[in-house]
């Protein structure tokens, strides 16, 4: 009997063994493997980084090819071989924050083209993070000769706050002021709302952002005017944040501007030291640019004042 109960025994025992094994394959375990596999996912993506979007490769509808490849923020190619006149693509403004809802940031530019005639044309891109290598996805059109003043990631949306053009504003001159936000959807970039904050054509004329041309010079002393061969090769974009860009022929000149009131102040920095050629209007340029100390808005050309009374630029786009 005594056997008889130990063997019974050992049966029970076992039986409760093999229904705790049960349920610790068929729920404990699950976990178990679930765990297993959370922990061999790998870890979280690479951040972007400024330096990766400013030498990534951008789809542009203006390169032959399509395809923008920047070195440092910039992209430029002649429009013909041979042809002073170039192509330019420049990143102008970057924000992160996770845009397609992967919980990784990615980012939001600004790609601004000098197509090296009338206009220059801002795009706003979508560009996902693929483990720290940038990949651009979408791209919607903002405008031409807009003026960008903000852009950020607002809880997975694009906003870009900036100056386009009213109805009765001329090209030069965008005088209306408003807030634009945008959602990624999929592979393009949707206009999810746009309000005006301001729209005041009688206000002060607005100059920074808009790529001018220098197309004449008048000259008081002794009093002289002259019309600018090629104005495309001589270009001046004030930016809002106090920055410039200057295309001097066949050098490019970088710096600072200051604007007060009617006063314009222009500080000359880095800047390329190609030759240009005997009948190259570039250092001519640059010292005039130097000595600026005002503007104004005339028929919608940008005239930038000379110190001393000496004369005025004259631009236009």
């Amino acid at each position: 009997m005594d056997n008889k109960l130990l063997s019974n025994r050992y049966l029970v025992i076992g039986a409760l063994l093999l229904v705790a094994l049960t349920l610790a394959t068929g729920c404990g375990g699950a976990a178990m493997v679930g765990a297993t596999e959370t922990g061999d996912a790998s870890g979280p993506s690479s951040p972007l980084t400024e330096e990766a979007l400013k030498n990534a490769a951008y789809h542009s509808e203006w390169p032959k090819d399509g395809i923008a490849q920047l070195t440092d923020g910039e992209y430029r190619k002649p429009i013909v071989e041979g042809s002073a006149t170039e192509l330019v693509i420049r990143l102008m403004d970057v924000a992160l924050g996770d845009l397609d809802g992967d919980g990784v940031s990615d980012a939001a530019v600004v790609l601004v083209t000098d197509p090296g005639g009338s206009g220059t044309f801002f795009d706003l891109a979508a560009v996902v993070n693929r483990d720290g290598n940038p990949e651009h996805i979408a791209t919607i059109s903002l405008g031409d000769r807009v003026q960008i003043e903000a852009l950020s990631v607002t809880a997975g949306q694009v906003v870009v706050e900036m100056v386009t053009h009213g109805p009765d504003d001329p090209m030069c001159c965008p005088t209306q002021q408003v807030v634009q936000t945008y959602a990624l959807q999929g592979d393009e970039l949707d206009l999810v709302s746009s309000e005006i904050v301001s729209s005041d054509p009688a206000g002060d004329p607005i100059i920074t952002g808009v790529e001018w041309q220098w197309t004449g010079l008048i000259e008081t002393m002794p009093a002289a005017q002259s019309v600018v061969p090629d104005p495309e090769n001589y270009t001046l974009l004030l930016q809002p944040d106090g920055a410039l860009h200057i295309k001097a022929d066949c050098n490019v000149v970088g710096g600072s501007h200051t604007l007060e009131g009617d006063g314009l102040t222009i500080a000359l920095g880095p800047s390329t030291m190609a030759y240009c050629g005997d009948q190259s209007l570039d250092q001519q340029y640059l010292e005039l640019l130097s000595n600026v100390d005002g503007y104004g808005i005339e028929d919608g050309q940008l005239v930038l004042e000379l110190q001393a009374d000496a004369g005025r630029m004259i631009f236009g786009k």
